[in-house]
């Protein structure tokens, strides 16, 4: 159903919100635009961010995958999500799939560049095959996908495989938002704990303090990237200086909007399943272990203050978090809710039209 919504308005701007739907997995993208009234401000922000994040714009785990033919599926791997768990299984499953498993990570290695990585240019040599077989994981060291590595790196390569028939297949695995943290600032303090000269974290901070340190790392590595010691040097200046909360929120979506699957730490098993489905492989062929875990004895005890403060300063990841929750919700055609329609009653230019395609 398509709804018309007019309304007249006394106001001195109008503003339009753009957003682009990513409809299974594919490039098909639908623009949304819509004329916000006078009483936008009074507008339930939760919905507001559904709309724009909306659970169905993402490809779920709960549709069939088709394996892949050929190409690249490509893992994201954003820290404390379970990844270390993910890439592992991906190792092990690869030589039983007949692919090749590439690990585009710093390895510890000073000044280190990921162009010059031995696996990155083994990497491009194999997807430059008839049919490359390929699965890589892009780790610490690797420039973020929203201020470089998409359009510079992979949106190439995408180009090039399709050409011959291949895919590429961007995936990554998001982490509740007060968890990831938490679990992050535990994990920080196990390492100091254990290798004090090579992991020198601040001492003496509190949870919040540590919780506004930490503050959207999952969005900040999904735009940005994650350094790791001494592997940024080589990246783009745009991608050291970072970006604002807003800007940061805008490119994590558009970089969501890319992947072909996101998966979540709390159903990490039913990912990896799906991993291996995408590899031809059954699921369970291969087991999803544990993969750097944190010792009890080093888990913080925080109150209920605390886990505020993590709840507080990881706002945007919180956003992109619960755009996953929601599997169910549907946007309505407008988005504009009946109690405000009496402020709409005069139009100011020509009605505008609001639709949702999903």
């Amino acid at each position: 159903m398509l709804l018309l919504v007019q309304c007249f308005l006394f106001v001195q701007s109008s503003q339009w919100v753009h957003t682009h739907a990513h409809v299974e997995g594919t490039s098909k993208q639908t623009q949304i635009e819509e004329r916000s009234c006078v009483g936008t401000a009074l507008l339930n922000h939760k919905l507001q961010l559904h709309r724009d994040l909306h659970r169905g714009q993402y490809p779920s785990l709960d549709r069939e995958v088709k394996p892949m033919k050929c190409g690249a599926l490509v893992f994201l791997h954003l820290g404390k999500t379970g990844g270390s768990s993910v890439a592992q299984l991906l190792e092990q499953a690869s030589p039983i799939s007949n692919h090749t498993y590439f690990d585009v990570w710093h390895k510890h290695k000073a000044n280190y560049d990921y162009s010059a990585d031995e696996d990155w240019q083994a990497l491009l040599k194999a997807a430059s095959s008839d049919e490359p077989q390929i699965v890589a994981q892009l780790h610490h060291g690797v420039p973020g996908m929203g201020c470089y590595f998409w359009e510079h790196e992979l949106a190439p390569l995408q180009e090039k495989l399709e050409a011959k028939g291949c895919e590429l297949r961007l995936t990554t695995v998001l982490r509740n938002a007060t968890a990831r943290p938490v679990s992050g600032m535990n994990y920080y303090n196990q390492l100091m704990a254990r290798d004090p000269l090579e992991y020198r974290f601040p001492t003496g901070q509190t949870p919040c303090e540590k919780a506004n340190k930490s503050a959207n790392k999952q969005a900040k590595e999904l735009v940005n990237g994650l350094c790791g010691p001494f592997s940024c040097n080589a990246w783009p200046t745009v991608c050291k200086d970072g970006f604002s909360d807003e800007q940061l929120l805008q490119k994590s979506k558009s970089m969501l909007s890319k992947m072909f699957l996101i998966g979540k730490t709390e159903e990490l098993q039913t990912y990896a399943d799906t991993l291996l489905q995408v590899m031809s492989l059954k699921p369970g062929t291969v087991e999803l272990g544990t993969e750097n875990p944190t010792s009890e004895k080093y888990k913080e005890n925080l109150t209920q203050d605390d886990l505020d403060c993590f709840s507080t300063y990881n706002r945007v990841d919180d956003a992109l978090w619960s755009s996953l929750l929601d599997k169910n919700w549907s946007p309505p055609r407008a988005q504009i809710p009946i109690i405000f329609f009496s402020w709409c009653l005069f139009l100011r230019g020509v009605g505008h039209v609001a639709m949702f395609s999903y």
